[in-house]
């Protein structure tokens, strides 16, 4: 017959699995243990095989939560011993991640690390401006604010569907006067416009003159730094 053991068998016993396994019988004082709360209760054939906890159970000092969570959930920890069945959160917008701030964002932009936080900024390798002109007054064709840029780089083309021109133009500012420097023109025939630069109403203006009064498409692509 095997003699019964209890707590203080198993505890200072070598190997107290020795013979393969411990039956529920062999084990006594574990009521005991369970009625002085130090194990809330334990049920199941084979109790020390697959032990089943009910009520609060805390381990190394971490309490598990007393029921399961719904399909889908995490155990989340508050850091002071507690575990928590949590949703996963839900994010429907780059806004909804801490350090992601959009403002009024506008088609062709991308997000810039600022120093504290991702922001939605201008491409300034591709900031592109339009325009046409059906007369040979001067028409400003691209601006840009005097208090965000020191310097453009701008590349200009210009095409009146027969014949097409580009160039290329350097253009800095103190603020009142704009200075330019234009090189590297290259036309299939002429210059369908001449071009220029000046301030106006807080932006740096690139003014193009047309050759002729024929419909042109002007586009500026332009470096702002």
């Amino acid at each position: 017959m095997t003699k019964a053991r209890d707590l203080a068998d198993l505890i200072s016993a070598g190997n107290p699995l020795a013979d393969g396994s411990i039956a529920a019988s062999e084990v006594t004082g574990l009521a005991a243990v369970a009625t002085s709360g130090a194990v809330a209760d334990v049920s199941g054939a084979a109790p020390l095989a697959s032990p089943t906890f009910t009520g609060t159970v805390t381990i190394g000092g971490v309490t598990y939560p007393t029921s399961d969570g719904t399909n889908g959930q995490f155990i989340q920890t508050n850091g002071a011993g507690a575990l928590t069945f949590q949703s996963v959160p839900t994010i429907n917008a780059l806004n909804d991640i801490a350090n992601v701030t959009i403002t009024s964002a506008a088609s062709g932009e991308v997000l810039s690390w600022n120093g504290s936080a991702w922001v939605n900024s201008v491409l300034e390798a591709f900031d592109t401006q339009t325009a046409t002109t059906t007369a040979t007054t001067q028409t400003s064709i691209a601006t840009y604010a005097v208090a965000d840029y020191d310097g453009i780089k701008a590349v200009i083309t210009a095409d009146d569907a027969t014949d097409r021109s580009i160039t290329e133009i350097v253009i800095t500012h103190d603020g009142t006067t704009a200075i330019a420097t234009e090189y590297a023109q290259v036309n299939t025939t002429s210059a369908l416009a001449t071009f220029d630069v000046d301030i106006s109403g807080g932006n740096v203006r690139i003014l193009a003159t047309p050759a002729a009064a024929t419909s042109t498409d002007f586009t500026v692509k332009a470096i702002t730094l």
